[in-house]
C-alpha cells in the first residue's frame, strides 16, 4: 500500500516522501495505490486517515509559531481506477451489482467524495491476484498568499523547521481486519533558502538573518563547502605568570575535526557548535572560528580599494556610457578593463541577455568592469557567449570569463533578472559607503529565483531578504542559487588576480 503526492497536475514531480509546493501551487493531487498479492481478495476498504472534515491541518509540532494557518482543503476524487497487472492500462471502476464477479466499488458512488473526506473507507470488492487499485483525489491549496509574509516574521532558525508541513497518511483493510496504515507522505510550504553548490567555501562576515535552514526539511544542506563566520572576540584575560600546578608534559596533537562531526546538531551538548550560522547548514561543516587576520572585514575592503586603485589607474573608458546593451558598445580596449567613475553603469538589453565573450566584438573573452564612487545596475542576465569552442581552439583565452567591481557604490540587481555569470564584488569605501549586493526596487519577489555563476561578494542581506522564491530543494531551486565556477582558474577576468589569491583555490592533481 503507498501513497504519492505531487502539485498540482505535475505527475512527473510525484513523490511516496515529500513535495514543496510555494504559494502559487493551486492543489496538491495525491494518489492512493493498493497492490493486491499472489491471491484474490473479496473486499478491500481504503480511507485517508488526516482529513478533518475534508481539511489536511498544518503539522502543529513543526509550526508551532505560524499564526495564520494554511491548509488543504478537499476538493474531488479525480479518479478511481483498476489495474489486472502492474503496468497495464488503468480502467475506471463501476458501482457493484448484486451478481458481478469482477472488480467493482462496493461504496455507493454518490457517496463517495462526501464519505472520503470524513476518513471513511471505500470499499472494493473481487480484486484479483496482482492487480492495481488507484484512487487519485486533489486538496486545494489555501492561505498560501500569506506564506511568505510568515517566512519573514515568524519563523526563526531557533524555532526549527522550515514552512508549513502537511503530512498525512491513508489505511486500508482486508474484509474486517484491523487497519494497517501507509507511511506518511510530507506536503511542504516551504520559506525561501539559499544554496551554494560546485565547491569553494561560504564565508560570512557576520550571521545573515534571513531565509532558513533547508536541511530542517529535506535531506539537503545550504552550501556544499564549510560554512565559516569569525569567532567573536572574547574578553582579554590577564596572563598568570606565576608557577602553577604542574600538568605534566606537552604532547603535539594532530585536529580531530570535532567541530565539522558536531556542528549544527542540538543534541551535542556544545553550545558553540549548535547552530553556528542559524540559517545556513553545510554538506561538510558549519563554523565558527578565528580567522586569518587578513579575512577581517576591514582589512578585506583596505586591500580591494587599493588593488583596484591600481587596476584602474589606466583610463576611464566607459565614462561616455550610462547604459550598456551589448559588449559592441565598449571601447575597443584588448586590456578587457573597463571603468565608470562619473555615474552609474546601468546594464540593460530589453531584448536579449547581455552576452559576455563573443570574438566579434574584437574584444578578449576575459572582461572586467569597475564602477567607482556610483553604482552597477544591472536589468538583463548576464550570460557568457560560448560561440567559441574551447574544445577544438584548445585556447583557454577563449574561455569567456567577467567580474563586476564596484568601489564606494551598490551592485543593483533587478527583481526580473534570473541568471548572471561572473564574479560579483561590492565593497565599501570609508567616508562614501557602498558595498552592498541589493534589490534595485528594494521590495520582495517570489516570481523567479537568480541563479549567479560565480562568486559573491559583498554586503548580501538586501539581496537576499528580497529574493523570496522557493523552488523544490531536490532540484537546488533556492531563492538564490551560487554556483562556483572554474573559469577564474582557467581564464580569470585581468586583474582579477590582484583581489583574489587564486591559490587558495587550486587543488593539486
Amino acid at each position: 500500500f503507498e501513497k504519492f503526492a505531487y502539485p498540482d497536475d505535475k505527475v512527473e514531480k510525484a513523490s511516496k516522501e515529500a513535495i514543496n509546493i510555494n504559494k502559487n501551487t493551486q492543489f496538491v493531487t495525491y494518489v492512493l495505490k493498493f497492490t493486491a498479492g499472489s491471491e484474490k481478495l473479496n473486499e478491500v476498504s481504503i480511507a485517508d486517515q488526516s482529513m478533518q472534515n475534508g481539511i489536511i491541518w498544518k503539522d502543529k509540532e513543526k509550526d508551532h509559531n505560524f499564526q495564520k494557518s494554511g491548509y488543504l482543503n478537499f476538493n474531488s476524487i479525480k479518479s478511481i481506477q483498476y489495474a489486472v497487472n502492474e503496468g497495464q492500462n488503468a480502467q475506471s471502476l463501476s458501482k457493484c451489482t448484486t451478481s458481478q464477479t469482477d472488480a467493482c466499488i462496493g461504496t455507493d458512488p454518490g457517496n463517495i467524495d462526501n464519505n472520503f473526506k470524513n476518513k471513511d473507507y471505500i470499499s472494493f470488492k473481487n480484486l484479483k491476484a496482482n492487480s492495481v487499485t488507484y484512487i487519485t483525489y486533489t486538496m486545494w491549496y489555501k492561505n498560501g498568499v500569506y506564506l511568505n509574509q510568515r517566512c519573514r516574521d515568524k519563523l526563526k532558525a531557533k524555532d526549527g523547521g522550515c514552512g508549513e508541513q502537511f503530512e498525512n497518511s491513508a489505511k486500508y483493510r482486508i474484509g474486517n481486519n484491523s487497519p494497517v496504515f501507509s507511511n506518511k507522505v510530507k506536503v511542504i510550504a516551504i520559506c525561501p533558502y539559499v544554496l551554494t553548490r560546485q565547491g569553494g567555501d561560504t564565508f560570512f562576515h557576520d550571521v545573515i538573518n534571513t531565509g532558513i535552514d533547508v536541511s530542517q526539511c529535506f535531506e539537503v544542506k545550504n552550501c556544499e563547502g564549510p560554512c565559516i563566520t569569525p569567532e567573536t572576540p572574547g574578553e582579554q584575560k590577564n596572563v598568570n605568570t606565576g608557577q602553577g600546578d604542574y600538568a605534566g608534559p606537552l604532547l603535539l596533537k594532530s585536529p580531530s575535526h570535532d567541530v565539522c562531526s558536531a556542528s549544527n546538531n542540538d543534541s551535542n551538548g556544545i553550545k558553540a557548535y549548535q547552530n553556528v550560522l542559524e540559517n545556513f547548514s553545510s554538506s561538510i561543516c558549519e563554523l565558527r572560528t578565528d580567522v586569518a587576520k587578513a579575512w577581517t572585514k576591514q582589512n578585506i575592503t583596505d586591500a580591494i580599494n587599493a588593488n583596484v586603485k591600481r587596476l584602474s589607474r589606466f583610463e576611464a573608458n566607459l565614462n561616455d556610457i550610462g547604459q550598456i546593451s551589448s559588449t559592441s558598445q565598449l571601447p575597443q580596449d584588448q586590456s578587457g578593463v573597463f571603468v565608470k567613475t562619473n555615474g552609474d553603469l546601468t546594464i540593460d538589453n530589453d531584448i536579449q541577455d547581455y552576452a559576455i565573450g563573443n570574438s566579434i566584438d574584437g574584444l578578449p573573452a576575459a572582461q572586467t568592469y569597475i564602477v567607482i564612487g556610483h553604482d552597477l545596475i544591472i536589468k538583463s542576465n548576464i550570460v557568457y557567449d560560448n560561440s567559441t569552442n574551447f574544445i577544438q581552439t584548445f585556447n583557454k583565452k577563449s574561455i569567456a570569463s567577467a567580474a563586476f567591481i564596484v568601489i564606494g557604490g551598490n551592485i543593483e540587481i533587478d527583481n526580473s533578472v534570473d541568471h548572471i555569470d561572473g564574479i560579483l564584488m561590492a565593497v565599501d569605501k570609508q567616508g562614501v559607503g557602498g558595498g552592498e549586493v541589493r534589490s534595485t526596487e528594494d521590495k520582495t519577489t517570489d516570481e523567479k529565483p537568480l541563479n549567479i555563476n560565480g562568486n559573491l561578494i559583498g554586503n548580501v542581506i538586501n539581496l537576499f531578504t528580497n529574493r523570496q522564491y522557493a523552488g523544490d530543494p531536490l532540484q537546488d531551486d533556492g531563492s538564490i542559487n551560487i554556483h562556483y565556477d572554474e573559469r577564474i582558474l582557467l581564464n580569470p577576468p585581468p586583474g582579477i588576480n590582484e583581489l583574489i589569491n587564486l591559490q587558495q583555490v587550486v587543488v593539486p592533481n
